[in-house]
């Protein structure tokens, strides 16, 4: 693989600092790793990467300062730095990403829905599954005789059916917060990368206070060849404070 330019730059630098630094090879192998791990913080900058990423890159440049203080000497400085850039270099900028279009077919708090303190996010293809997946929760929408059937949230499910499955995905995401925040939550984006759907949510803060326990349902709506290659679904939660 090929060095990225920034890559280059950063040894070449380090090269010349070492070059000129002097003649004490301790000391000059000590500020030669300074030197180092202040190129490794900023290789990367962070409004190139999704916050997620970014805790990734944060990680690796960590491990990268470290691998530069157990270094002997300038060869195992200069092999910390390209590993640790390298590594940097394979997590995806946030322009890198695909980002999938989608349509939230339901979203809100299910005062109904409470009683069944489900916490899932499940990729649902067809409508098979979506029946399969409600029995293993307990959850009833299509069963007449059963109270779950008149919920709100159970009408919603009932409306995708064989024709709805044939070009669409359903994403099923439910979860319970304990919070002594009121706020609102909202479906925000949703990445592909690596046959991993990442289904980021927003977290809306008003700061003020009560102690509840809510029940959250989304169902969002994507489009089927969209998420063939997915074999994984995350939910994340990024909290937003909102300006009084």
């Amino acid at each position: 693989m090929k060095k990225p330019i920034k890559l280059i730059s950063l040894i070449l630098s380090l090269l010349l600092f070492f070059a000129f630094a002097g003649c004490d090879i301790g000391y000059t192998l000590l500020r030669y790793k300074t030197a180092a791990k202040a190129g490794l913080e900023t290789y990367a900058k962070e409004g190139a990467y999704t916050p997620e990423n970014w805790e990734v890159v944060l990680g690796l440049v960590e491990s990268g300062r470290a691998a530069v203080d157990a270094a002997a000497d300038k060869d195992g400085v200069d092999n910390a730095v390209t590993t640790a850039c390298n590594a940097i270099d394979e997590v995806p900028k946030e322009s890198e990403m695909e980002f999938l279009p989608f349509v939230v077919g339901y979203e809100g708090i299910s005062h109904d829905a409470a009683s069944l303190w489900l916490d899932l996010a499940e990729l649902v293809r067809s409508l098979e599954e979506l029946q399969k997946l409600c029995d293993e929760h307990n959850y009833f929408p299509f069963q007449e005789n059963k109270p779950d059937y008149h919920w709100e949230l159970s009408k919603k499910i009932r409306d995708y059916d064989e024709i709805y499955f044939d070009k669409n995905t359903l994403i099923l995401y439910f979860f319970t917060e304990s919070s002594l925040d009121i706020g609102t939550t909202q479906a925000d984006t949703i990445i592909v990368q690596d046959k991993v759907l990442t289904l980021n949510m927003l977290r809306i803060s008003t700061g003020a206070g009560k102690d509840a326990m809510t029940f959250w349902a989304f169902l969002i709506e994507v489009n089927q060849s969209d998420v063939a290659s997915v074999t994984e679904i995350r939910a994340v939660q990024n909290l937003e404070i909102a300006e009084n």
